[in-house]
């Protein structure tokens, strides 16, 4: 049977941050939000046939703030993927959030709709960097948010944050990542601040220095590669079990559905969105299987590469695997960045 992850799109915000280019709007009224959600799941109607022979492992709900909605609109929706989906029993169903819109009844009805999997948006544990970026939650709330989610036995949970911050330091970074830690997160996605043109921060803050910017992911990196995490993607860190498997897929160059504004999908070797576009990337494949696989901790494998495009990997590219030869680990399976070459990873891909 084929698999496939299931994506929806909430893109709706309390307010929008910052440094935010997503396709999200805040301020849209409780009829604006219903008649979004009902398009969703007319949409979910429409794929019926298309998907019928696939098996949805994991289901994501993102945003925008999925959490900022009502919650009976996360609970309409998983019930009707149900019906027109086959979703695993044993589905990991991640919800988005925002700190300070998560309420005790909130993830009551969300763990009754089979929702098991929460990743609350935090950024910093500094108030006043929160503040820089237009967040509207302050540490304080992600500690309430935590509390509720632990309270109802909630445990596979991640943490949001972000490095290279106006005015951040490495001391701020770290201090972050250490009151995670001993809060005993057990997944922590970490990225840096990337200034995109049509935002306000753009306008006002300066592009931050390289030099920092790296300081800050190596004391992320050693502090919790010490304490038990494993760095299995190059942006996201997990405790052994706690590792996003709807992601994975995406890296793994998986199939997946997407509703909702914004979302696109990838089947039968065709990407499409929500206006029926539909592209043939069989052509791209090779390229693309080089570019996910390679931001795994694992790497890529060579058999497998092998099967899927009749090459030997290593003879095909061995002059950029010789021009980056210390950024490349090699095992009797595998090839995979090691963390010099995760630094400079855009920069290699370029090269395939």
């Amino acid at each position: 049977m084929k698999k496939a992850g299931l994506y929806i799109h909430i893109p709706f915000c309390k307010s929008k941050c910052l440094y935010c280019d997503f396709v999200s709007a805040s301020g849209k009224s409780p009829a604006e939000i219903e008649a979004y959600v009902d398009s969703v799941i007319i949409s979910m109607d429409k794929y019926r046939k298309t998907v019928g022979e696939y098996l949805f492992p994991t289901v994501f709900f993102g945003g925008g703030t999925p959490s900022y909605i009502d919650s009976n609109h996360i609970c309409r929706i998983l019930k009707e993927a149900r019906k027109c989906f086959r979703i695993s029993e044993n589905a990991e169903i991640t919800l988005e959030c925002n700190p300070e819109s998560l309420t005790e009844e909130k993830v009551k009805d969300y763990l009754s709709a089979g929702v098991n999997r929460f990743s609350l948006g935090l950024q910093s544990s500094d108030n006043s960097l929160l503040k820089e970026i237009g967040r509207v939650h302050t540490y304080n709330d992600f500690l309430k948010a935590l509390s509720i989610l632990r309270s109802l036995n909630v445990t596979n949970i991640n943490a949001d944050i972000m490095l290279s911050l106006p005015s951040q330091t490495v001391k701020d970074a770290q201090k972050t990542v250490i009151e995670l830690i001993n809060l005993d997160v057990p997944h922590l996605s970490v990225y840096s601040l990337k200034l995109e043109e049509n935002t306000p921060l753009y306008k006002t803050t300066a592009p931050a220095d390289e030099v920092l910017s790296a300081a800050m992911f190596e004391a992320t990196y050693n502090i919790l590669t010490s304490k038990g995490y494993s760095r299995y993607e190059v942006s996201n860190f997990s405790k052994k079990g706690y590792e996003c498997r709807h992601n994975i897929n995406y890296w793994k160059r998986g199939e997946y559905l997407g509703l909702g504004t914004a979302a696109h999908s990838f089947l039968n070797e065709h990407r499409f969105d929500g206006a029926e576009y539909s592209e043939d990337v069989s052509q791209d494949a090779e390229f693309e299987y080089i570019m996910l696989n390679l931001r795994l901790s694992e790497g890529l494998d060579l058999e497998s590469f092998r099967k899927l495009f009749n090459c030997d990997f290593l003879l095909k590219y061995q002059k950029q695997l010789k021009k980056y030869s210390g950024c490349f680990s090699l095992s009797s399976r595998t090839v995979f960045l090691n963390y010099r070459g995760f630094e400079i990873m855009n920069l290699i891909l370029t090269d395939f």
